[in-house]
């Protein structure tokens, strides 16, 4: 199925004011911006990015939680130990 141009209603328009819109530059570059899919994948890069910082992020927490607790296990040990 082939889907309908943007320009279609000006194409098939006989009126000479359509015309000159459809032939204008500023018009043209209006309807290139429309239709440009590049930026999509500049989003859609963004996003991926945005979601690695999270899941990173969280694996970091994480770590330095089960880090503290270790350092703090090991304090308690060797304050336990008895001078001589």
């Amino acid at each position: 199925m082939r889907t309908p141009s943007p320009l279609s209603f000006f194409e098939s328009s006989g009126k000479s004011a359509q015309k000159e819109v459809y032939n204008s530059a500023m018009f043209l570059k209006l309807i290139s911006l429309l239709t440009d899919e590049s930026g999509s994948s500049i989003l859609e890069n963004m996003l991926w990015i945005a979601l690695f910082t999270l899941a990173v992020g969280a694996a970091v927490v994480s770590l330095t939680n089960a880090t503290k607790a270790k350092l703090q296990e090991i304090v308690n040990k060797v304050s336990g130990v008895g001078t001589p």
